[in-house]
């Protein structure tokens, strides 16, 4: 049988900068479906990060919620099990099906689509509520392809909707690599460009484990606020998802649920500090189109 998404690739492809970039990001993303699906089992802080703000600012139920990037579904399903109205968009054909699978295997309604961050053109202006793009914008490596994605995030947001958008710090890159492949640091040369501009060196052994150092961008904190705001949003947060936890994801998985609930509340109380926010993997931005 034909896949119903393959006569999308060439308009999806077309969008981008780097075709052969995109093409790589698609099929790392179609192989680690599985991976991608229990992530957050692990990355306890992140997940309980992301689910806390949501529960502060999204509007009630059946508000109408569109997950740029969503990946296998899990927040999708998360929301619509709470009556949300959920539409999921995706590069990844893999993460769709699997998504479809789950989404039947729960009971739920998701509306399932194949499109890129970048170019939100099957859906109206003002036609959500809120959008979550927990992470593309973290595979975009230039500003200018992260401007674009933001303001299709703007456009199809109503006036007062809400915007959760995730990105990765340069120390997220330092974590990993101290962990992972510590000899990383030998190479000058790439270090020092990551810590320059964000992109170029990813601290993997293997680049191609993470898609690629060309393929993944490691912001400052700095810029993540004026990012959004050029493009008609007004802050509402920018929260440290691990807190001056970065790099201990491990530990906290392993911690007993009472110690690991104390450690959770603790970060979520400093989370805002301006001061720790660079210390984090990921930072969550919270905005209210205006």
């Amino acid at each position: 049988m034909k896949n119903k998404f393959s006569n999308q690739h060439s308009s999806l492809y077309g969008e981008r900068e780097n075709p052969e970039l995109f093409a790589a990001i698609r099929t790392f993303y179609d192989r680690i479906v599985p991976y991608e699906w229990t992530r957050l089992d692990h990355y306890v802080l992140e997940y309980a990060t992301v689910k806390h703000y949501l529960a502060r600012y999204l509007p009630s139920p059946p508000a109408r919620l569109l997950d740029i990037g969503g990946g296998p579904g899990r927040y999708a399903i998360f929301l619509a099990q709470q009556g949300y109205t959920v539409t999921l968009v995706d590069i990844s054909e893999q993460n769709l099906h699997w998504a479809k699978r789950q989404c039947a295997h729960t009971g739920v309604q998701v509306e399932v689509q194949l499109v890129d961050a970048q170019e939100l053109g099957p859906f109206p202006d003002a036609s959500f509520d809120a959008v979550l793009s927990l992470g593309p914008l973290y595979h975009l490596p230039t500003l200018a392809a992260r401007s674009r994605a933001v303001a299709e995030q703007r456009r199809v947001l109503r006036p007062g909707g809400k915007a959760f958008a995730m990105m990765l710090t340069r120390a997220a890159a330092i974590y990993e690599g101290f962990n992972r492949w510590p000899e990383g640091i030998l190479d000058t040369a790439g270090v020092q460009q990551l810590m320059q501009t964000g992109q170029g060196f990813n601290f993997e052994q293997n680049p191609a484990d993470f898609v690629s150092s060309q393929g993944v961008y490691f912001a400052q904190p700095s810029e993540i606020i004026p990012l959004h705001e050029s493009h008609g949003f007004s802050t509402l947060a920018l929260a440290a998802c691990e807190g001056l936890l970065g790099g201990r994801r491990e530990e906290v998985a392993k911690l007993k649920p009472e110690v690991q609930k104390a450690w959770i509340e603790l970060m979520l109380q400093i989370c805002e500090d301006k001061n720790i926010l660079g210390a984090a993997e990921r930072l969550l931005y919270v905005g209210e189109a205006i």
